[in-house]
Order: structure tokens, then sequence, then C-alpha cells
């Protein structure tokens, strides 16, 4: 009775993938599915950008998640544009058409 079993991180098949294969994927190559970033991307990129309550609710994520995600994308180039939302709406994030090197640091020389 005293059947002792393997500790399932030591057998898990998952842990025996190499490093870096694991996660990061672009694309989930069974389904076809956008990964969250691909899916900020897609929703940040609209003509009206989109607001953190609504990143919130189509990604599932919490604000501070929304906000380094976004981070994140500035630190890869894209160029995230804030703008107050009419009327004291909220705050509206939304990625230029054009994209800047990671090197500048996310900002676009001024014009």
């Amino acid at each position: 009775m005293t059947d002792i079993k393997q500790n399932n991180f030591l057998t898990d098949k998952a842990s025996e993938a190499p490093r870096g294969t694991r996660g990061g994927k672009s694309e989930d190559r069974t389904t076809g599915r956008n990964t969250k970033k691909q899916e900020l991307i897609r929703l940040l990129g609209g003509k009206n950008g989109a607001d953190i309550a609504r990143l919130n609710d189509k990604l599932g994520w919490q604000p501070h998640s929304v906000r380094a995600a976004m981070t994140g994308l500035r630190k890869d180039g894209y160029d995230i544009q804030k703008k107050l939302g009419p009327g004291g709406k909220p705050v509206r994030y939304r990625i230029s058409s054009s994209r800047v090197s990671p090197q500048a640091g996310g900002v676009e020389a001024e014009k």
C-alpha cells in the first residue's frame, strides 16, 4: 500500500522538449489559430485602435498584462500611439502604419 508514484514533472512529455521549443510559437501549427500577441496586434492595428477595457475583454488579460504586452510590442519596433478618447472616454491605443526600428526606442522622429 505504500505505492510511490513518480512525480509528473519528471515524466511529463513537455518537460522532455528541448529548451526554447516550448511556447513562443507565432502560430499553433495544429489548428492554425493566432497567438495572443498576434491578436493584440490585430486589435491595436484597427482604424480606431482599442482601449484597455476592450483588450482585457478580448484577450482575457488583466490591465497590467495588457500594458506589459504593449511595452513588448514597442520594444519589437511597433509605434503605439496613445490618444485620449472624446468626451472623457478612456485612452485608446493604436499601432500606426509605420514600424520603427527597435534601436529608436519606439519613438518616431519629430517632423
